[in-house]
């Protein structure tokens, strides 16, 4: 039960660690995106806020799908 705790505070940690480098990744590629096409796409900050935060939205969807298949594998196994 021990170990099971631990392993759910890691992946809690896990979550957010990932939230925040998915965010930052994707405002990151957004700003670049705008910055090369600077004439054919107009990108303003509050759009690439949204948009980087709807991908992160869509990663940590993921990410919570796959953890909750991996723990009731787990306890069907037990």
């Amino acid at each position: 039960m021990k170990d099971q705790t631990k392993d759910i505070l890691k992946d809690v940690i896990l979550f957010l660690v990932i939230t925040a480098i998915a965010y930052g990744y994707f405002v990151i590629m957004f700003l670049i995106i705008s910055f090369v096409t600077l004439s054919m796409i107009k990108l303003t900050i509050e759009m690439i806020y949204i948009l980087s935060a709807v991908g992160t939205v869509i990663v940590d969807i993921i990410f919570v799908v796959k953890k909750v298949q991996k723990y009731r594998k787990l306890n069907k196994d037990m």
